[in-house]
């Protein structure tokens, strides 16, 4: 369901911002793909205005897909590479990040990592997930774990019906998904899904392919799951270009 909803991967740090974004993807390259995002900050000189910073890259062979991304804001900083493979029904997916004072300011240093799953039988997709965010360096018991159970059913290429389940079990000083330090946080829904901009989004969701895979195998160094891809924007076989929030670089979640 794209990177909105309480399923959404509530550990990967994000610190770039999505606003007077200027981006450029290039054409694949044998399989690889590069990307570079720049933000500007719009603040008043001498303010201490940060400008955002994103880059990655995407390899391609067969149905191994591999990426890195880095991201940078200020003292806020991550760097991530993620894996995904599909085989048959299944396909697979993991990411580990690096990422220093994100969430918490002067937190220091912390790993996250994540693996999913799914399987494609039919229209039908069955998903599950599980995060693991480390204490960061500077913050005693600042740890999280996340799992999401997901279902969709495909209506068509553009809609759906899904369900899910998440949690989030927080320890003592962490905050994911709450306000209260150590408070657990849970979520069930159930609801319909349509893609208005068909062609161009389900290739965004997917990767290029027809939307019958859960895992796109693109990554970018920004908020979300272990797949990345870019929102739908003018794209041709020179590239793809990006101003502004119109097409931001995103990280997509394999996810329900």
């Amino acid at each position: 369901n794209h990177d909105t909803g309480s399923s959404a991967d509530a550990l990967y740090a994000y610190p770039a911002r999505d606003i007077n974004k200027i981006a450029y993807r290039t054409p694949s390259l044998g399989g690889a793909t590069f990307e570079a995002g720049w933000a500007q900050h719009e603040q008043p000189s001498g303010t201490g205005g940060k400008n955002s910073l994103d880059l990655a890259a995407n390899y391609e062979i067969g149905k191994l897909g591999l990426g890195a991304g880095y991201s940078k804001l200020g003292d806020q900083n991550q760097f991530a590479v993620r894996a995904s493979y599909s085989t048959g029904p299944f396909v697979m997916g993991a990411y580990v990040q690096r990422d220093k004072n994100v969430f918490i300011a002067n937190g220091g240093n912390r790993t996250n990592l994540r693996l999913s799953a799914a399987y494609i039988m039919g229209v039908s997709e069955f998903h599950v997930n599980v995060g693991r965010a480390g204490n960061y360096s500077n913050v005693s018991n600042s740890a999280a774990t996340q799992y999401t159970l997901g279902y969709n059913y495909n209506l068509s290429k553009r809609t759906k019906i899904y369900t899910y389940y998440t949690r989030i079990n927080n320890s003592q000083a962490a905050t994911y998904g709450v306000s209260a330090p150590g408070n657990d946080f849970s979520s069930f829904a159930v609801g319909v899904r349509h893609n208005f901009d068909s062609a161009p989004h389900a290739a965004a969701l997917t990767g290029g392919r027809a939307d019958t895979q859960p895992i796109a195998p693109h990554f970018l160094g920004v908020r979300g799951f272990f797949v990345a891809q870019r929102m739908p924007c003018a794209s041709d076989s020179q590239g793809l270009f990006c101003v502004n929030s119109a097409c931001p670089m995103r990280l997509q979640e394999g996810k329900p």
